[in-house]
């Protein structure tokens, strides 16, 4: 390997590092401390967090002494060269290096820190187009991942509405529950309405009837009544007057007869003597024509106390109808207290009939309430299984890109770790 003066400046000229042909011939601490921090640099090493101290150096440091602190850097930069020494076949690289650095020594170093910078820049500029593929690769990536981000978070936040709605359908079937507990309650109740509706309607049925066949014997009483009034006389007082005239008159002839009947019976012991019964009635036989017409009066009398009689009854039988029709007055009053039940009925029953008509309207408000929640119910399961299927395809398609992406990666990796390879063979070449 050339490692002239003249080689390794032109090499460290190419690159742009702070290297002079003074340098090179006596090299300096300051010199490799510089050039070794800008290589370091052009790999965006962080140079000075190097350079700093840890807390176990800084513990070490107060028990010896502080002012090592600059050895301590040395010894750190040592370390991170070593490192990279190991994989740029520079493994003889020391503290001695810095401190006090030879000439051969430095340029051998520097000649082989030089041709990796080379082939770093020529391998960078070769892979900058897979390094931006892969970049935009990463970048895509990281895209997808915030989109998956997104997409997770909408997911979740669907999920919580998913469990939301759940809530609800839940809420609302327990409200559907009570509020079908209270159709059912108010069903029985209803029907318990509808049992004393048909009650109270065979009991008015049954009042109607009992009136109506109280209004067909009304009616006949009326039309009973109307014959008799036409019979009854517009003046009872003139024949109740006379009426006890011819009581009276019966009474006088009635002790006339009884009168004459004594005397006749006082006059049977004197039949006994013919002549004197002869006499007598010889006597008596002027007399006889009275007599006779008495008892035309008395048959007269009789025939009108038979008149009178049956004017006496047809007068009681006035009296009965009389009675009767204060009777029928009676049963219109029980018609008209019939008639108010009736209308005490009918309120009652309108009362229910409303109640009835509510309880139904209510009924029916409720069914379509039940039927709106089922509907909401139905389409929040379609929604729930759309946005499940479009979970499904998205974590589908999330997974098919990160396999690819994986994929990508390690055949990235694999042709970075053949060049890496290839690298390392020509470098063995080159030795």
């Amino acid at each position: 390997m050339d490692s002239t003066v003249e080689s390794v400046y032109s090499i460290l000229s190419e690159l742009n590092l702070p290297a002079t042909l003074e340098n090179l011939r006596n090299p300096t601490e300051a010199f490799m401390i510089h050039i070794i921090s800008e290589f370091l640099q052009r790999f965006q090493i962080d140079v000075a967090a190097i350079k700093r101290t840890t807390l176990e150096q800084n513990s070490a440091l107060r028990v010896t002494n502080p002012e090592n602190a600059i050895i301590v850097s040395l010894i750190n930069l040592r370390e991170v060269m070593c490192i990279i020494g190991n994989e740029i076949f520079l493994k003889d690289f020391s503290i001695n290096d810095f401190t006090s650095p030879g000439t051969k020594r430095t340029r051998t170093h520097l000649k082989f820190i030089a041709n990796f910078a080379l082939y770093a820049r020529n391998a960078r500029t070769n892979m900058q187009q897979r390094i931006n593929e892969v970049l935009t690769r990463g970048q895509y990536i990281d895209d997808v991942r915030k989109k998956k981000q997104s997409i997770i978070e909408v997911i979740n936040k669907n999920a919580s509405e998913v469990a939301n709605n759940k809530v609800n359908n839940e809420n609302l079937k327990s409200n559907i529950e009570v509020i079908q507990k209270n159709i059912e309650i108010r069903k029985c109740e209803a029907n318990k309405l509808d049992g004393n509706y048909k009650i109270s309607d065979e009991k008015r049925l049954n009042t109607i009837e009992r009136y109506q066949a109280k209004c067909a014997e009304l009616k006949k009483l009326k039309e009973i009544s109307e014959h008799l009034k036409n019979k009854v006389v517009k003046e009872p007082e003139s024949f109740k007057l006379r009426l006890q005239e011819l009581e009276e008159e019966c009474n006088s002839k009635k002790e006339k007869r009884t009168s004459v009947q004594e005397a006749i019976q006082s006059k049977k012991p004197m039949i006994q003597n013919l002549e004197n019964a002869l006499a007598f009635v010889r006597k008596q036989r002027t007399k006889l024509p009275e007599v006779i017409d008495l008892q035309i009066k008395l048959i007269e009398c009789n025939q009108m106390n038979e008149s009178l009689k049956r004017q006496i009854e047809e007068a009681t039988h006035l009296i009965d109808l009389e009675a009767n029709r204060d009777r029928e007055d009676e049963e219109k009053v029980t018609v008209k207290e019939v008639k108010k039940c009736e209308m005490q009925c009918e309120e009652k029953l309108n009362k229910l009939r409303s109640i009835h008509n509510e309880l139904l309207a209510e009924k029916k408000a409720l069914e379509r309430k039940l039927m709106n929640y089922e509907a909401q119910e139905v389409e929040l399961c379609i929604e729930r299984d759309n946005i499940r299927g479009k979970i499904v395809e998205l974590e589908a398609k999330i997974n098919q890109f990160l396999r690819q992406c994986q994929e990508l990666c390690n055949n990235k990796i694999k042709d970075m770790e053949m060049a890496h390879e290839n690298a390392e063979e020509q470098m063995q070449l080159m030795n």
